[in-house]
Formats: C-alpha cells, sequence, structure tokens
C-alpha cells in the first residue's frame, strides 16, 4: 500500500525467464483461478499504482521456447495434472500474469507500455476505484494473451489506452 513504480521514459523492467521466480500464490478471492504466478501482484492493498513512460516487458517468449525444451510438456505427459494438448506452449493456465492486482482499492497505472507478457497482460479482480489511462499493451507473442481483463471490480476508468494482444 502506498506505493509507487515509476518508470523512466528509456526504463525496462523485464521479467525473468525462469518459472521458478516465479513464486504461486494462492488467491482468496474464489473465482477465476487461473495462474498462480506474477510478474507484479498485490492484494489487498490500497493506494498505489505504476506511473511513467517506461516499459513493463513480460519476458513471454521465453516461455514459448522453454517449453519447447521442456520433457514433462511432451504430448501425454500428465505434468500439469492433465494431458497437455499443445506441448509447444506452456499452457495458458501456468503462465505468470504480468500485473495482477487482487481486491484492492484506489489503483492508478498511467502511461506505462506493457510488452511481450506470457499470459495476461493486466488483471484486476474484485478491485475498486481503479484507473488504466494511457497504457499501451503490444502482446502477440503467445497464444491466449488478453491485454486487460477488469473481473469483479468496482468505480472503473478506462481511457486512452492502445491494446494488442492475442
Amino acid at each position: 500500500s502506498n506505493v509507487f513504480l515509476l518508470l523512466a521514459g528509456k526504463a525496462v523492467l523485464q521479467g525473468s525467464r525462469y518459472m521458478i521466480d516465479y513464486p504461486p500464490k494462492p488467491i482468496a478471492y474464489p473465482a477465476l483461478r487461473y495462474s498462480e504466478r506474477s510478474f507484479i501482484y498485490a492484494e489487498n492493498a490500497h493506494n498505489f499504482g505504476i506511473r511513467g513512460r517506461g516499459v513493463i516487458d513480460g519476458n513471454g517468449d521465453t516461455f514459448i521456447y522453454l517449453s519447447l525444451k521442456d520433457v514433462s510438456m511432451s504430448r501425454g505427459s500428465t505434468a500439469w495434472g492433465r494431458e497437455n494438448p499443445r506441448p509447444d506452449y506452456f499452457p495458458f493456465e501456468r503462465r505468470p500474469f504480468t500485473i495482477h492486482f487482487v481486491q484492492s482499492r484506489q489503483i492508478d497505472v498511467r502511461e506505462v507500455t506493457i510488452r511481450n507478457t506470457p499470459m495476461v497482460a493486466q488483471q484486476y479482480l474484485a478491485c475498486q476505484d481503479l484507473t488504466v489511462e494511457g497504457v499501451t499493451v503490444d502482446s502477440l507473442q503467445n497464444p491466449n494473451i488478453d491485454a486487460l481483463d477488469v473481473v469483479s471490480c468496482r468505480n472503473v476508468r478506462i481511457a486512452n489506452c492502445d491494446l494488442s494482444s492475442s
């Protein structure tokens, strides 16, 4: 709470290429339990956000490349709890969110660029008083990527965004 991540114009905050660097964080909110992993995560926080003209790079293309070499993901494997029908990528349920805020309030995300995301670029779950303005999402390298998910939120303002995802 009460923290703002400020990214200067030429700054690039890059996600890790290693899944182990995204420890699972079980979410208390009982809806939409996809991945429990996130690059930038907050739960039950208030008065915070991300600002600036810098870039958040989720390093998403790494997850496609690594999965091609991951023996546990070969066709017929049950490593994820069920057979993986597409061994050429990590199932979206396991790839980390880039930004994931849960049951939080007074959130302000402005002017940043989010690119190359492993899964959903931004998900806001059960939040209130949320502003997303001037944000660019450029993420076409992975299947099943949403640029912006707003789920069970109140008092939301989204304006002047350029969102491109697959």
